[in-house]
């Protein structure tokens, strides 16, 4: 009864007013931080490299079947979104997210490698060269699942708080699902005019600066107030005019 009278009365107040929320500094630069980190999410190209999973199984030629490859693909996902939930209560958010990179820029470059060093088509692949796209992507799969890919929303959540936080999340739903439709839509042309392997060593070239972005930009948000983030991005704006007067 008494959550109903609580919604009862906050759907009775005054809309927000969107312009005043932007008029805080603090918010601002909450908005800037969370817009660059949706970006790079999608930047670095795992929902090109899923959407196309089959696509690109089949056209590394090897001796692993594509339907299977598939199988345990799926199987690595649904286990790595699983342990996200054990992981997130034991580490900060930002190890996190710096050790998914990290893995994601290795599988990316295992994947750029592999079709830079793989013979013409009707030639057979042995040894590693032959495993090395199943493991890279697994690789891929894991580490973007196991961090990025599910702590996305909730590091956007937890930079704003009561207006602000559904202006803020608003904005950044409408950047990542943007940023989906072009990263699908234009990966096989993307492809077909570099190459896949300048491709997939661009998407890591990506990760890399979402790493340094993550490093000396985004805030730790793990066991901290809302009130104690904003002190941290409000601390580091001002360390940045100082630096910028001196």
């Amino acid at each position: 009864m008494r959550e109903i009278e609580e919604y009862t009365l906050s759907s009775k107040q005054e809309k927000v007013n969107k312009i005043s929320i932007l008029k805080n500094p603090t918010v601002r630069k909450s908005l800037v931080i969370s817009v660059i980190f949706s970006i790079g999410c999608q930047m670095v190209g795992y929902n090109a490299v899923s959407y196309y999973l089959q696509t690109i199984l089949i056209s590394t030629h090897t001796s692993i079947m594509p339907e299977i490859a598939s199988v345990i693909i799926g199987v690595i996902q649904f286990v790595s979104s699983f342990l996200t939930m054990f992981t997130t209560d034991r580490f900060g958010r930002k190890i996190i997210l710096i050790t998914s990179l990290i893995g994601m820029t290795i599988g990316l470059i295992g994947l750029g490698t592999f079709f830079k060093l793989k013979p013409p088509d009707s030639e057979p692949l042995y040894g590693f060269l032959n495993s090395l796209p199943l493991i890279s992507l697994v690789i891929v799969v894991y580490c973007y699942n196991a961090g990025i890919g599910s702590l996305v929303w909730v590091t956007v959540t937890e930079l704003f708080d009561g207006p602000a936080r559904a202006f803020g999340v608003s904005v950044n739903l409408g950047v990542n699902t943007t940023l989906i439709f072009l990263t699908t839509k234009y990966f096989p042309i993307l492809i077909s005019k570099v190459g896949p392997a300048i491709t997939y060593w661009s998407f890591a070239v990506v990760s890399i600066l979402m790493c340094l972005f993550i490093i000396f930009f985004l805030p730790e948000t793990k066991g901290k107030s809302f009130g104690e983030i904003q002190d941290d991005i409000a601390k580091k704006k001002t360390k940045e005019g100082i630096e910028k007067t001196v």
